[in-house]
């Protein structure tokens, strides 16, 4: 399916080319007060209570990547068939898979990711800043992480490492490659599994990275996160939770590059007509529907007629195949696909006639959700003037609701630019804003939360 392996091309391409500047160290300040309680669960899942972070958070098992310890020389050639660009790096790198601990519903689980560290023959001795990388969407199921596809989906770790920073990137929850729990679900687009999974590899790899890597390598205390797409929408999610779940990791600020923060409105636009986000919408709400258990017939959101039989065989290929929008393929007409009283409620915006699913979309949106969001860390969101995947006049509004309940937030839009070519970019803008807010700048007032125009991002081109 097209979509599907255009979403693995760029997300290694993304990876590779997204954090290739010098990000200087420095103080960014968070909010130190307690968060209220919360109470996981809701939309007719059943309570239930996390662990406590001595229970979550360890590495289990770990091995050096076939490729590792690659030398500069070597990482420089690799990039070479991408963009030359980046060349010379400073640094090789050592690259590490690891799995480690973290929780379901309040149940311990395993999750799988990569660690990348500088590296140079002789050794190496500095401070280096992390980044929490959240990838893009690869897939649905262990066969589709990053870690496992290899290739472009994880160079970036490689480039990222040999240009100076350790780089923690999580293949998320229920994407095991060797899908040790066949029953934990990828909970695609949810924020509670997402956060937790990227937080507490933060948690393990810091030790990891000191006590296990034979290296002088240290981190600097704050964390940027960062990611694209389904990234952009884990970057929020990560936000939103970690005061709850993990207040103990100083998160300096993000960079969301064309997220989904609005799922009720990304529904309708998907059903719109047949266009680039038909399938994910979907897939979202297939995997929603498995986390918060519910007993809602997928047939009152997907069509399971003849011949597509949608509604039975999109789970079937979320679970076994990495190009799953094939089973939506054949459709011309939106009607092919979706239960036509759900396409109804969703373009008149009557969310009430399809609880739970609109129940699931409002409470995964960063503006809509139930959870008060209690930090205060700046984010850059970028967006792509003609990216229809996520529908940017849809997701851009929703910048505008998110500044009026508080975010702090700079816009970037990169004119001329599909879901693709506006986190490449938008390169330069991105490192250089990094830089500033490690170095402590604040954000311009005269920017904050303004929707300014298209411009011609200064990576376009090159």
């Amino acid at each position: 399916m097209q979509a599907l392996e255009r979403h693995a091309l760029w997300t290694g391409l993304v990876l590779l080319t997204v954090i290739a500047g010098g990000l200087s160290q420095g103080g960014c300040s968070d909010d130190d007060s307690g968060p209220p309680p919360i109470d996981p669960g809701g939309c007719g899942l059943t309570g239930y209570e996390w662990l406590p972070a001595g229970q979550v958070g360890e590495i289990v098992d770990h091995s050096e990547d076939g490729l590792s310890p690659m030398e500069g020389v070597m990482v420089d050639g690799l990039m070479s068939i991408v963009s030359d660009a980046l060349s010379p790096v400073p640094y090789g790198a050592q690259v590490f898979h690891v799995r480690y601990t973290t929780q379901h519903k309040g149940r311990q689980v395993e999750a799988t990711g990569l660690v990348g560290v500088p590296w140079t023959p002789e050794g190496l001795t500095g401070d280096f800043p992390l980044v929490l990388f959240h990838h893009g969407t690869t897939g649905f199921f262990g066969g589709c992480a990053p870690s496992a596809l290899g290739g472009e989906n994880s160079l970036h770790v490689y480039v990222t490492a040999s240009l100076g920073y350790v780089v923690f990137a999580p293949d998320y929850v229920g994407l095991d490659p060797d899908d040790a729990d066949a029953s934990l679900k990828h909970a695609y687009l949810t924020m509670e599994q997402t956060a937790m999974g990227s937080l507490d590899m933060v948690r393990a790899g810091r030790p990891f990275v000191r006590d296990v890597v034979d290296t002088a390598v240290k981190l600097t205390s704050q964390v940027v996160i960062m990611g694209a797409s389904q990234g952009g929408h884990a970057v929020f999610a990560t936000e939103l939770l970690a005061p709850y779940y993990a207040p103990e990791i100083d998160i300096c600020c993000g960079v969301s590059m064309i997220p989904l923060t609005d799922l009720l409105g990304f529904a309708q636009h998907a059903v719109s007509d047949v266009n680039e986000g038909t399938f994910f919408l979907g897939a979202i709400l297939t995997a929603h529907r498995r986390w918060y258990e519910g007993t809602a017939p997928l047939t009152e959101v997907l069509t399971d007629a003849s011949p597509l039989h949608v509604a039975t065989r999109l789970p079937e290929a979320m679970d076994t195949t990495c190009d799953a929008a094939d089973v939506m393929d054949a459709a011309t007409r939106i009607a092919d696909l979706y239960n036509p009283d759900f396409v109804t409620a969703v373009q008149s915006g009557d969310w009430d006639a399809i609880e739970p699913w609109s129940c699931y979309l409002r409470e995964n949106s960063p503006a809509t959700t139930s959870i008060p969001r209690v930090s205060d860390i700046p984010m850059l969101v970028v967006f792509g003037e003609d990216d229809n995947l996520i529908h940017t006049p849809t997701q851009a509004a929703d910048f505008d609701t998110l500044c009026d309940q508080g975010y702090r937030l700079e816009y970037l839009e990169c004119a001329d630019a599909d879901h693709v070519n506006a986190a490449l970019w938008s390169l330069p803008e991105q490192l250089n804003w990094i830089e500033d807010r490690l170095a402590g700048v604040p954000l311009d007032n005269s920017r904050q939360c303004i929707r300014t125009s298209p411009v011609v991002c200064s990576g376009k081109g090159t």
